[in-house]
Formats: structure tokens, sequence, C-alpha cells
């Protein structure tokens, strides 16, 4: 994914030549690249230890329409409970002011098909699940907006429009149906064959009427709702990921037949889904080790649990960092390692965490100082710089600079949090300042709802506990 941000932060210049003159002599950046041996003499090797807790998100993320959609049920993750996916999305004309159907009273549907582009999924490939289509309410308001991915359910009549069973392993194969004369073949769609009498609203409608502009096409048909049937599925054990932006396979498209002058033609007039309305609605029930986060006693946390977006996250205390002077920092290194637990397969852990600072109210979060180098693509920030990849079990952040600037600046020690975000604007800290300069744009891990992992807290007694390691010189 090539996702570019556009972020509106304005750095004065001079504080841009601060930040460039200083990393020119910064020793930790220099550490980077070539940290000196530890000699307990000029070089020193210390373990800090971190005070960690479980928090759930209050959650307001909102889905873009180009983002990959999830359908589908986990019904029971052994370790963090149940998710529920469901797509709500519009379909309309091309154009307006023409007829789609060349003739209204002489139209025979052979079929009408929601197909939907497959791009990925997230648990057990083996997985099979019943994907029903309803058509929403006309009533209900479903209008051009952002819905968050807690929003309430939309209204829906009760009667599906279509059903169909597949195996999430198959849901990248190649299809072949039928187009008048010619056999067409697909790959990594999922096609719903739906009802045509719901079909043939779409050919008694006129262009005085329905297909004279958007506005009037919408109170016709406001769009269709899409999950996976909890009773009709047999084996709940993953999601599926849709892009509704690919308009050549998204789409419902009426297979028809129209006599004209005597003479009968095919004709296969399709609707797309467009920017708005859609939705995504993520429903997480927690359950297991999950579930009992809120009523762990311990006040530093042995187990941590990381469920991406819309999920949870943990905090870090670091109170060692606080009473550190005179010295040079070579290298930082915030560690978290896994906890093995059940689940682990097929309900893998992301591929990255992302590492931020949270006020003393816990209503603001702000990037890492020095070393969140920020970018205009995604995800939004020089990973490689901050860290925090999945690498032989262990997550680990660089914040070496962001040390340093504590020791020697005498800059807050707030507390940390680590989380595995799907889109996330914290305020943008600026290198060697502790005053925020606007918001950045964060996009780490997608598609929306994949990825958990639970880690070594600062309150295990295992060697694997979460810890900062530092390699410093006294100055």
């Amino acid at each position: 994914m090539k996702r570019k941000f556009f972020v509106s932060i304005i750095i004065p210049l001079s504080v841009f030549l601060v930040y460039t003159s200083c990393t020119k002599l910064d020793t930790t950046d220099l550490g980077n690249g070539l940290i000196p041996p530890i000699d307990n003499i000029h070089t020193f090797d210390t373990i800090l230890d971190v005070f960690t807790d479980n928090k759930l998100f209050v959650d307001t993320t909102t889905m873009p329409y180009d983002e990959d959609h999830a359908v589908g049920i986990i019904e029971d993750d052994p370790e963090f409970g149940k998710t529920i996916a469901a797509l709500y999305a519009s379909f309309t004309p091309g154009a307006y002011g023409t007829h789609p159907f060349r003739s209204v009273a002489d139209v025979k549907i052979d079929s009408v098909v929601l197909s939907l582009k497959f791009t990925k999924l997230y648990g057990d490939s083996t997985a099979i699940q019943e994907f029903e289509v309803r058509e929403i309410d006309p009533l209900t308001i479903f209008e051009d907006t952002l819905y968050k991915l807690d929003a309430p359910d939309f209204a829906v009549l009760p009667d599906p429009l279509g059903k169909a069973t597949r195996q999430f392993l198959t849901l990248n194969d190649s299809t072949y149906y039928v187009n008048a004369k010619d056999t067409i073949s697909v790959s990594s769609e999922l096609r719903i064959k739906l009802d045509t009498a719901f079909g043939r609203r779409f050919v008694e409608a006129d262009t005085s009427g329905a297909y004279k502009n958007d506005a009037n096409f919408r109170a016709l048909f406001k769009g269709v709702q899409v999950i996976a049937s909890e009773g009709g599925s047999s084996s709940k054990t993953a999601l599926a990921y849709f892009n509704l932006n690919d308009n050549t396979s998204s789409r419902i498209t009426l297979y028809c037949r129209v006599t004209s002058d005597g003479k009968t033609d095919t004709v296969a007039p399709f609707f797309a889904n467009t920017t708005d309305p859609q939705a995504n609605l993520i429903r997480r029930t927690p359950a297991h080790g999950y579930a009992d986060m809120p009523n762990d006693p311990q006040e530093n946390k042995e187990k941590l649990y990381i469920q991406s977006t819309p999920g949870s996250y943990a905090t870090i205390k670091i109170p060692g960092l606080s009473g550190m002077d005179n010295r040079v920092i070579h290298r930082a290194e915030l560690i978290a390692e896994r906890y093995p637990s059940a689940g682990d397969y097929p309900y893998t852990a992301p591929d990255a965490l992302f590492l931020d600072a949270v006020n003393e109210t816990g209503d603001s979060t702000f990037t890492i100082r020095n070393d969140f180098v920020q970018l205009s693509q995604y995800p939004g920030y020089e990973l490689a710089t901050l860290g925090g990849v999945l690498k032989k079990d262990q997550y680990v952040f660089n914040i070496s600079r962001y040390v340093q600037s504590i020791v020697t600046q005498k800059f807050p020690n707030p507390t940390l949090r680590i989380h595995a975000p799907f889109l996330i604007r914290p305020y943008f800290m600026p290198a060697n300042s502790n005053t925020p300069a606007g918001r950045t744009v964060v996009s780490l891990n997608t598609p929306i709802a994949s990825g958990r992992v639970v880690l070594y807290g600062g309150g295990s007694t295992a060697p694997n506990k979460m810890r900062l390691r530092i390699i410093y010189s006294k100055i």
C-alpha cells in the first residue's frame, strides 16, 4: 500500500535548522550505527523496569471508502473472544438522465448478481460461512458521511435478497459465468445471486424519477447490507475483506434479455459503489483472558492484550528515566516480547505495533520526540527509525534520542502507549521540543480488525518481561 498523507503541520525554518544541526552532532545518532562495546568502565548497560497496564479503546475510528471492508465472524478467538463484521454500501448508476435498459415493457431478467472484489482474509482459511444480503430499509438514514466502526446497526428489510455459502480458501479462485453467449472468467470475486423481483424495480424506474438524479435514485434504493449468517455458517473462524472501490468487480449487475422490434438481445446494466455512503461496522465481544483484564488486581500487569482497531492498548510508565542525568545515550530500546497464547494460529500478530505518548489527562496523544520521523506516505512515518516491527517474537522500539532528550534537556517523562492502530492522528512533537505542531496521520495496521497479540508485561517474573535497555556512557 502506497497511501499518501497530506498533513497540515507547519514547522518554522529555525526549528528545522536546529534539528538538522543537532542531529549532525548527536552522539545518539552516531551510536545507532556504531554502538561501542560495553566494558563497564567507559560504556555501561542497564535495564530499567517498566510498569504496564491494559486499556480498552473508546474507539472513534471512521472507515474510508477506499479501504478494504471486512465481512465475517470469528466466533471464539480462545484468547480475545468474538468479532463480527458487517458491510453496508450503496450502488448507483454510472450516469443520470438516461435509462440503463433499452425498454421497460419487454425486459426479462435472467439474474441479478451482487459481486464484491475479494482481497484477503484474516484467520482460518478453511472457514466456511454463509453470506447474506439484505436491502437497507428505505426509511433509514444512510447518507454521505463517514460512519464510525461502532455506529448503530442500520435497519434492513427482514427477508434476505440472496445467500451464498463459501469456503474462504476459495474466495480468490477463478469463477466462470455466462453473459449472453459468452463465458466470462473472473477471479477473486464473491458473487451472490439476488431476488429478481428486487431487480425489477430498477427496470421499472424511469428517467423522470429515479434516473433523473442521485437524490431520486437513493430514495428508491438506499443500498445493501452484507453479513455472515450466525446460523448458516458452519465454521466461523475468519474475516474476509472486499474492495468496494474496485468498480470493475464490486457492483450489482442485472443480466437481461430485451425484445425490440421482434428481435431479442441481451444487456447487462450494472450499478457500482460510489465513494459514499458506505460503512463497516465491527463488533467485539471480549472473552477469556481479554475479558478478565479489567478485573486483574495486579498493579503492574503480567500480560498485555493488544487487539487491533477496534481494540485495546497497553500503557507503559518508566519512572527510572526521570532520575537519569550526566550521560550520553548510545542506545535505548523498549523491548516487548510475545507471550505464547492460545489462538496464536490462525489469529496472527500484527506485523508492527506503534508507540506514542499520552498526556496526564489521557485525552491527547503525541508522537515520540526525535525518534518519530514523519513521512507523507504510508504508514506516515519512518518505521525503520522508530521500530516496533515483529522479529523473532519481539517488538523493539528505538527511543534513544527520546531518552536523551529526557536526560539532558529535562523534558517530561510521560506515560507511553503501545497499540496496533488502523488509523490515528496523534499530535506531532517536533525535535527537541515539548510543544506539539499540529496533528499527523499514522495508518499502520491494515486491513481493519486484523491482528492481535499477547505481550509480556512489566509485572512478569520471566526474563522476557517488558523492559527498557539502555547503553550509555557517563559524562
